[in-house]
């Protein structure tokens, strides 16, 4: 799975610095895999996001994702959310709700 993880990261990187060399923002896809990642590494317990759903919008120049669950009924721990820099990719904040 780490083997995995690092060629992901490996091609986000490329797309990131071929987009900040253009001037243009990152897409929303390469932000929600940023937080994916980024949630991956920073938690204590495994989050299974099959359970849950995908959130982006625009906010103050920053993309906020957020991973809220599908159902209740699979309820367990906090919800995510990321900020990403929607110009240069790099992660912001993450915070979680209870």
């Amino acid at each position: 799975m780490k083997k995995i993880t690092m060629l992901r990261i490996a091609s986000i990187n490329l797309m990131l610095l071929s987009l900040i060399s253009c001037g243009k923002s990152i897409a929303k896809d390469v932000a929600i895999n940023k937080a994916i990642e980024r949630v991956e590494l920073d938690s204590l317990m495994v989050i299974d996001f099959d359970y849950r759903d995908q959130e982006i919008i625009e906010e103050d120049n920053n993309w906020h994702v957020s991973f809220p669950y599908k159902s209740s009924t699979n309820m367990r721990g906090g919800e995510p959310h990321v900020l990403v820099d929607i110009k240069t990719g790099e992660i912001i904040k993450v915070m979680y709700t209870r």
